[in-house]
């Protein structure tokens, strides 16, 4: 069993009087269905996960990040989508024979 970490991409990095935006959650899910069609994954599960922003900045994490609360207790965190996987038994085959 392994494992694959999709983000929520950066669309537009915002400027001085912008903000960053990211793109819509449907096209993440769009790229996870294309990278598992693509490989011929069998997946197993799906999660989301949210992870604190550490340095506060977007670009530190390369993914979208979200605030919740306000004032002193703020917090930023930013979401990934994990995919639990196994490899179709075609590609493990085509591994097996590139060894020999």
């Amino acid at each position: 069993m392994r494992f694959k970490d999709f983000r929520i991409e950066i669309s537009d990095q915002g400027g001085w009087f912008s903000d960053p935006t990211s793109e819509q959650v449907e096209d993440t899910l769009f790229r996870i269905n294309h990278w598992v069609e693509t490989y011929e994954n069998i997946v197993l599960n799906m999660e989301t996960l949210f992870f604190p922003g550490l340095n506060k900045s977007y670009k530190g994490t390369g993914s979208a990040v979200f605030g919740t609360g306000g004032g002193e207790s703020k917090s930023q965190f930013f979401q990934v989508f994990r995919v639990w996987y196994q490899e179709s038994k075609a590609v493990a085959n085509i591994d097996a024979d590139k060894l020999v």
